[in-house]
């Protein structure tokens, strides 16, 4: 999200002076992905360790059941100089 926000303060052809950014506070919130945060939190502690970003991929997979993974690589990045990757 923060990476889309720098793109946009970038974009000359975007007039915009100013962006407000919301958020719902701490406690507050009570979206099915909260609760899905909390579960691979717990999963990460119990873990201690990570050893590969696969390992760390499959501990969000067990976090919770039917949790959809896709592991992101270089090739999805944007480049911020207009250009993208496919």
């Amino acid at each position: 999200m923060f990476s889309n926000l720098i793109k946009i303060v970038n974009d000359s052809t975007v007039n915009e002076q100013k962006i407000t950014f919301k958020y719902l506070e701490w406690g507050h919130t009570y979206m099915w992905c909260d609760s899905l945060h909390a579960k691979m939190s717990e999963k990460f502690k119990k873990e201690k360790v990570i050893y590969c970003p696969s390992h760390c991929l499959n501990l969000i997979k067990e976090s919770r059941i039917n949790v959809y993974t896709e592991e992101v690589n270089f090739s999805h990045i944007i480049l911020f100089n207009g250009e993208t990757k496919i």
